[in-house]
C-alpha cells in the first residue's frame, strides 16, 4: 500500500473530476485526503472524486489529496539502517572545523537558497542509495542522532515523515548505558551524561513541536505495547498509508525463520531475528 505524487492539469474548457487511477503495480486504486483532527493526521477516502476546474490543476501528495495504491506486488517501504549522512551533512555545512574554532552550523541553514537546499535533498538520496537492497521507492532512515537536524531534514526533505519513538527515560538511558557502542554515542557511558542527553532531547523536541507543529509524529513505546493496533493505526494515518493488520500482528507475534539484517546495536539485542513486543522490556530498568 502506498500514496502516489503526481500533478494533474486540466487543459480542457470545462471543469473535469478525477475519480480514480490505474497502475500495474496495484489491485486498487482510490483517492483519499488527509487532514489533522486535533493532533492527528486522518485520512478517508474522498467520495465522488476530486473536482479540477478547467484551466486548473490538482497537485496529489501524502498530506493533502493523494492517489492511494493497494494490493501492491512489492512493498512501497524498505527498511534501511542508522545511516550517517544527516550527521554528515551538518558536519560539512559547519565548515572546516579546528580546536576552538565554532560550528557555522546550523546558523549557515539562514543563508541557503531554496536551490542549494534542493540539491542538498537531491545528494541526499544519491548518497543513500548504496544503502538500498530494493527498488522500493521510499525507505526508513533509522539514525537516532537525526533528532538534532530536524530543521536541517524539514529544510532539504520538506516531504520526508518524521517519527520520533520515546521510551520511559529510565528504559531508554539504561538501554542505551548497558550496551558497549562501538563509535560515535560517548555519552551513553555515563549515568549523568546520558540522563542530560535524554533531557536535552526531550527539550529541542519540544521546540520542535512549537514551531513546526504536526510535522514529527510521536510513538510512546509503552502506549505501541499496552495498544498497538490503535498505536500502528496513528502512525500509518501519519505516513499517508491505510492500516493493514498484518502490521499490528507482527508486533505480537514471532515469526519463525523472519531475519532482518542488523548493522547497529539492535544486531545484539535482536540477534537478527525480529521479536514481539513485550511489556517486560518497557520496565526491564526495574530488574
Amino acid at each position: 500500500m502506498g500514496a502516489g505524487y503526481l500533478l494533474i492539469t486540466n487543459n480542457g474548457t470545462a471543469d473535469d473530476t478525477l475519480v480514480s487511477a490505474s497502475s500495474p503495480v496495484a489491485g486498487v486504486t482510490q483517492i483519499h485526503e488527509m487532514k489533522m483532527e486535533g493532533d492527528v493526521m486522518k485520512m478517508n477516502e474522498v467520495p465522488g472524486g476530486v473536482v479540477i476546474p478547467a484551466g486548473d490543476w490538482v497537485i496529489l501528495e501524502p498530506g493533502g489529496l493523494h492517489i492511494m495504491f493497494m494490493d501492491l506486488k512489492e512493498p512501497l517501504v524498505e527498511g534501511t539502517m542508522e545511516l550517517p549522512d544527516i550527521i554528515d551533512m551538518a558536519r560539512a555545512l559547519g565548515g572546516g572545523r579546528v580546536r576552538g574554532e565554532a560550528s557555522k552550523y546550523p546558523e549557515v541553514l539562514a543563508d541557503l537558497s531554496a536551490d542549494q537546499l534542493r540539491e542538498l535533498g537531491d545528494q541526499y538520496i544519491a548518497n543513500t542509495r548504496i544503502q538500498r537492497k530494493t527498488d522500493a521507492p521510499f525507505f526508513i532512515d533509522k539514525m537516532p542522532n537525526n533528532f538534532a537536524h530536524i530543521g536541517l531534514i524539514q529544510l532539504i526533505l520538506p516531504r520526508a515523515k518524521i517519527i520520533d519513538a520515546r521510551r520511559h527515560p529510565l528504559g531508554c538511558c539504561f538501554s542505551g548505558f548497558k550496551q558497549h557502542f562501538a563509535r560515535g554515542q560517548p555519552f551513553t557511558y555515563g549515568l549523568d551524561d546520558i540522563g542530560r542527553y535524554y533531557r536535552d532531547y526531550v527539550e529541542l523536541m519540544a521546540h520542535f513541536d512549537a514551531v513546526l507543529p504536526g510535522r514529527v509524529h510521536r510513538v510512546i513505546y509503552e502506549t505501541l505495547v499496552d495498544d498497538t493496533e490503535s498505536e500502528v493505526r496513528r502512525l500509518l494515518d501519519y505516513c499517508g498509508l491505510p492500516f493493514d493488520a498484518a502490521i499490528a500482528c507482527a508486533s505480537r507475534e514471532r515469526t519463525p525463520g523472519a531475519h532482518r539484517e542488523f548493522g547497529t546495536g539492535s544486531q545484539a539485542d535482536l540477534q537478527g531475528r525480529r521479536r514481539p513486543l513485550a511489556p517486560f522490556r518497557a520496565v526491564a530498568w526495574v530488574r
